[in-house]
């Protein structure tokens, strides 16, 4: 059943401690990178096989409307899991430097290669999940990712959750 493919999917493993001591340097934010890269890897490999599934019908229906019934339970899986690691994360009281390649990491996988309409406005979208992590960057880090993946767009161009980070990247920005 193509539901319990999207949970099973689409699940964080196990919990994890983000503050782990490597030689005697904490290295927290590389176990997140790590299972951010997972979820993204197992939610489109799914969400290709849930379209490769759908019926003839079906898949003209979401290619109309950029959406599928199945397909949305991929969708919620996929958000919920990234959202519980994102917020964990955030938990830990991350350094600016850290909440800065997840923010970076994250920017940086939602701009995967040929995706399908669905996965595209789904990738787009997830953006707005790093707002928790906003507040740990500086002036500095802030402006980066608004020169790197904002530079061309304006807030009109934006799904809602990509202009409430927006606006909070540019309150944080100098």
């Amino acid at each position: 059943m193509v539901k319990n493919l999207c949970g099973a999917a689409l699940k964080r493993q196990k919990p994890k401690q983000y503050a782990e001591v490597k030689n005697n340097i904490e290295v927290n934010y590389m176990a997140i990178i790590d299972e951010i890269s997972a979820l993204y890897d197992n939610y489109l490999k799914t969400i290709e096989a849930v379209e490769k599934k759908d019926s003839n019908v079906q898949g003209l229906f979401r290619n109309m409307m950029g959406t599928g019934a199945s397909s949305d339970s991929c969708n919620e899986s996929f958000v919920m899991a990234l959202r519980e690691a994102i917020e964990g994360f955030a938990a830990s009281s991350p350094a600016n430097s850290e909440a800065l390649d997840v923010v970076l990491a994250v920017h940086e996988r939602s701009r995967s290669g040929k995706v399908s309409r669905t996965a595209g406005m789904m990738l787009e979208a997830v953006v707005g999940l790093l707002l928790p992590l906003v507040s740990y960057l500086d002036g500095r880090g802030a402006k980066e990712v608004l020169d790197k993946y904002y530079d061309k767009k304006t807030v009109r161009q934006m799904l809602p959750n990509q202009a409430k980070l927006y606006k909070a990247l540019n309150a944080r920005s100098f």
